[in-house]
């Protein structure tokens, strides 16, 4: 009886182990409003939180997109324009890799919806996500002073040095900067009242980064930048 009841034990145990091989996202959905000429960006972490490493997989779908809009992916490998529906990449376990959506209204007002969807190859029903995005395009006169834009970087690409402007009513009180694959390379604290800073990227590989401005503990915006 003691044998069945350890059998029984361990192969529940077992059961729980194979099915606990999950992911999950920390941000799944975005409501976003832009300017039609400037582009919408969505960034989420996706994290592999069993014990082995997962081939991961997204597949892009288009729910609805205005004439002359385009849609962009990057995952922790690269980015891909929209003529790619789908790619794979690694995940480690504990692991967490950054995935981002790109929309460009290139100047056409209107509104779109897009979401990928992500999972593990080899055990898609429990282990997947899913990420979507909505966007609304205006013109200028449309969106508030409440929506302007509260950080921007230049020069992009850069070279030795990034400079961030800085909106000093959002009260940010950090600059960090990741990698594409969620790692934080810098931070910068900042004191109140500072509208620009200088950081030093001569350091960083040649690749993709993101900044992120920190208010009150939280994140409230992501930027991209290229470095040279």
């Amino acid at each position: 009886m003691k044998k069945s009841i350890l059998a029984l034990a361990v192969f529940a145990w077992l059961s729980y182990s194979v099915h606990a091989q999950v992911l999950t996202i920390d941000q799944a959905n975005y409501d976003l409003t832009v300017n039609a000429d400037e582009m919408a960006e969505a960034l989420s972490y996706v994290t592999n939180t069993s014990g082995a490493s997962m081939s991961i997989k997204w597949v892009r779908y288009v729910d609805v997109q205005p004439s002359g809009w385009d849609f962009a992916i990057c995952d922790p490998n690269n980015c891909y324009n929209s003529i790619l529906a789908s790619q794979t990449f690694n995940l480690s376990a504990g692991h967490s890799g950054l995935m981002k959506m790109d929309v460009s209204p290139y100047g056409n007002v209107g509104y779109g919806s897009y979401h990928i969807n992500i999972f593990n190859v080899n055990d898609s029903a429990n282990a997947h996500v899913t990420m979507t995005v909505n966007v609304t395009a205006e013109s200028n006169t449309g969106i508030s002073n409440v929506n302007k834009e509260v950080i921007s970087v230049y020069p992009n690409p850069a070279k030795d040095v990034l400079n961030v402007n800085l909106d000093a009513a959002k009260k940010i009180s950090a600059i960090e900067i990741y990698n594409v694959v969620g790692q934080k390379i810098k931070t910068v604290n900042l004191q109140q009242g500072i509208t620009s800073i200088t950081v030093p990227v001569s350091d960083l590989k040649k690749g993709v980064y993101f900044v992120r401005a920190i208010s009150n503990g939280k994140e409230i915006l992501t930027k991209t930048f290229s470095k040279d």
